[in-house]
C-alpha cells in the first residue's frame, strides 16, 4: 500500500516526459552541443598563444562586451575563450528552458483543468508540481552532464568542463525553482512566465551592473553572477555550485508552502478584472491575436534593440583588430567587403534569426489557443479556420519585421556613433535582405501549425538549428549540402556584398508557399 502513491507519482512524471519529449530533447541537444562545438572550433582556429593573446587584449577590457558576455577570465586559453563565448548565452537559454517547461506542466495544466482531474485521485495535491519540477531538474541535469562529457571529448580539462557545464546546469536548476514559485503566485501560465522572466531580467541586470561598476558584490545576488565566480578555466571554484542547490531547495520549499495555502486555480496575485466590453481592437481576429502577443513582441523589440546597440558600439574595435589578425578576418568572412561591413552583416544575420524566434513564438500562440480549447469558442462564432490562423501568422510576420528593423537600426546607429563608416541606405538594404529568411522561418512555423500540429514543437528548434548551421557550419567543415539546409546560406551578405535578386525572389516564393500551405492545411 505504501508503494502505490509513489508508483502513481512516477506515472505522472512519465506522462509529463511524454508530453514534453520533443521540446525538451531539442533544448538539451542544442544547449549540450554548443560548448564542445565552440571549444573544438576555437582549438583549431587559435592554435598558438600569440593569436589568443591578441584576442584577449582586444576583447578582455571592452565594457560593452562585458555587459553581454560577462568579464573575460583568462581568455588567452581555449577554455577561457569558450567559457566567455557561451557561458552567459547558454545559462540564459537554460533558464528559459526551465521556465517554459515547468510553467507549462504546473500552472499551465492547472489553468487547463488537468490538475483538477489529478486532484480527484488519492495522490497528494503537490503531485503535479513535484512532477513538473522533476522534469525540469532532469532536463537541467542532462544539459550539465552532456555538456561536461562533450567538453572532455573535445579536449577540455576535466575541472574546467565541470565548472562550465555545472554552471549552465545550475542556472537551469535554480530557475526550475523560480518557475515553481511563480506558478503559485499567479493565476495564469502567461502571468507565471512573465514573473519568472522578470526575475531572469533582474538577475541579468544585477550581473551586468556588478561586472561593469565597482559594485562587484551585486554578482553574488544573481545566479548568473555565480556562474562567473566559478571561473571555470581560471582558478576554478566548484564549491560555488552548492549555491545553486541551496537556492533551489529554499525556493522549492517556498513553492510547496504556497501551494498548501491557496485554492486550486487561485494565486497570491489577484488578476484585475478586465473591461466589461471589448474595445474595437478586439472585434477582429487579427486584433485579438495582436492583443495576445503584443506584450512579448515589445519585450523582444526592446531586448534586441539594446543588444544591437551594445554590439554596434564595438564595431570599430573589432574592425581595427581584424586588420592585423588573419584569424578574426577569417571568422568574419572571405569576401572583399571591409571588415566593418562583414561584422555588421554577421550581426544582422544573428538579429534576423532572433527576430524570427519572436515571430515563431507569436505563430505558435495559435496552436496554444487550439490546444487549450479557447480556439473552439472563437470558431463557434463563425470565425473561419483560415482567418484564425491567418491572424496569428500576420501578427508573427509583422512582429518579426518590427523587431528586426528596430534592432538592426539600433546596431547601425551605435556603429556609426563608435566611428565606423556605415551609410543608412546600405544598412536599410541589408536589413531588407535579412528580413526575407526571417519571414520564411515564421511561415515555416505556421505550416507546421496548420499541416502538422503535432510537429509544431519543432518550430523553435528549427530556428535554433538554422543558427547553429550558419554560425558553426564552416568552422566545423560541414559538407556543403548540410550548410545549404539553412535558409541563410542562400542570402547575400550585406552590406559590402552584391544582392542576388533571384535567390531572394526564390526564398520569397518559398515563404509564400509555406504560408499558403499553412492556411490550406488548417
Amino acid at each position: 500500500m505504501t508503494h502505490a502513491p509513489q508508483s502513481r507519482f512516477w506515472t505522472i512524471v512519465r506522462l509529463d516526459i511524454r508530453l514534453e519529449r520533443w521540446r525538451v530533447t531539442a533544448w538539451i541537444m542544442v544547449l549540450a552541443a554548443m560548448p564542445p562545438i565552440i571549444f573544438r572550433s576555437y582549438a583549431s582556429l587559435f592554435a598558438n598563444s600569440a593569436q589568443r593573446a591578441s584576442i584577449s587584449k582586444a576583447f578582455g577590457s571592452n565594457a560593452s562586451l562585458t555587459v553581454i558576455a560577462g568579464p573575460a577570465h583568462d581568455i588567452s586559453t581555449i577554455g577561457g575563450l569558450t567559457a566567455w563565448k557561451c557561458l552567459m548565452f547558454n545559462a540564459v537559454l537554460a533558464a528559459i528552458m526551465s521556465i517554459t517547461t515547468v510553467v507549462r506542466r504546473t500552472r499551465g495544466d492547472e489553468e487547463a483543468g488537468r490538475s483538477e482531474l489529478l486532484g480527484s485521485t488519492p495522490l497528494s495535491p503537490s503531485t503535479g508540481l513535484a512532477a513538473g519540477v522533476v522534469l525540469g531538474l532532469g532536463a537541467s541535469g542532462l544539459v550539465a552532464g552532456l555538456s561536461i562529457l562533450g567538453l572532455v571529448v573535445a579536449g577540455s580539462p576535466l575541472l574546467g568542463a565541470l565548472g562550465l557545464g555545472g554552471a549552465i546546469g545550475g542556472v537551469g536548476i535554480t530557475f526550475v525553482a523560480v518557475s515553481a514559485v511563480a506558478a503559485q503566485v499567479t493565476t495564469t501560465a502567461r502571468s507565471a512566465n512573465s514573473v519568472a522572466f522578470i526575475v531572469l531580467g533582474v538577475a541579468f541586470a544585477l550581473r551586468a551592473v556588478g561586472d561593469t561598476t565597482t559594485l562587484h558584490w551585486l554578482d553574488w545576488l544573481s545566479p548568473l553572477g555565480w556562474t562567473e565566480e566559478i571561473s571555470a578555466y581560471s582558478n576554478t571554484r566548484l564549491e560555488i555550485l552548492a549555491m545553486f542547490g541551496a537556492a533551489s531547495i529554499g525556493l522549492l520549499a517556498l513553492a510547496k508552502l504556497l501551494l498548501m495555502h491557496r485554492d486550486l486555480g487561485a494565486g497570491l496575485l489577484i488578476e484585475r478584472a478586465g473591461p466589461a466590453a471589448a474595445g474595437r481592437l478586439l472585434s477582429s481576429a487579427t486584433g485579438l491575436a495582436w492583443r495576445l502577443d503584443a506584450r512579448w513582441l515589445i519585450v523582444w523589440a526592446i531586448g534586441l534593440s539594446t543588444f544591437g546597440a551594445v554590439i554596434g558600439s564595438v564595431t570599430r574595435t573589432i574592425a581595427s583588430l581584424g586588420t592585423n589578425n588573419t584569424i578574426l578576418a577569417r571568422i568574419l568572412g572571405h569576401t572583399n567587403a571591409t571588415l566593418t561591413d562583414q561584422f555588421i552583416a554577421q550581426m544582422l544575420g544573428m538579429l534576423s534569426m532572433l527576430a524570427a524566434a519572436a515571430g515563431v513564438q507569436a505563430v505558435l500562440r495559435a496552436h496554444g489557443e487550439e490546444d487549450s480549447g479557447r480556439a473552439e469558442e472563437l470558431l463557434a462564432t463563425g470565425l473561419s479556420r483560415t482567418r484564425f490562423l491567418g491572424s496569428h501568422l500576420a501578427t508573427g510576420l509583422i512582429g518579426s519585421t518590427i523587431v528586426l528593423c528596430t534592432s538592426g537600426f539600433s546596431l547601425g546607429l551605435a556603429a556609426l556613433a563608435s566611428g565606423a563608416r556605415v551609410t543608412t541606405l546600405a544598412l536599410a538594404e541589408a536589413i531588407g535582405v535579412e528580413l526575407v529568411p526571417c519571414l520564411v522561418l515564421v511561415a515555416a512555423a505556421a505550416a507546421l501549425v496548420g499541416c502538422l500540429p503535432r510537429c509544431s514543437v519543432l518550430a523553435l528548434p528549427l530556428v535554433i538549428g538554422t543558427y547553429m548551421l550558419t554560425s558553426f557550419g564552416e568552422l566545423l567543415r560541414l559538407p556543403t549540402w548540410c550548410m545549404d539546409a539553412s535558409v541563410y546560406a542562400h542570402v547575400p551578405r550585406l552590406p559590402g556584398g552584391s544582392a542576388d535578386t533571384a535567390a531572394l525572389v526564390l526564398l520569397g516564393a518559398v515563404g509564400a508557399g509555406l504560408a499558403a500551405a499553412s492556411l490550406i492545411g488548417m
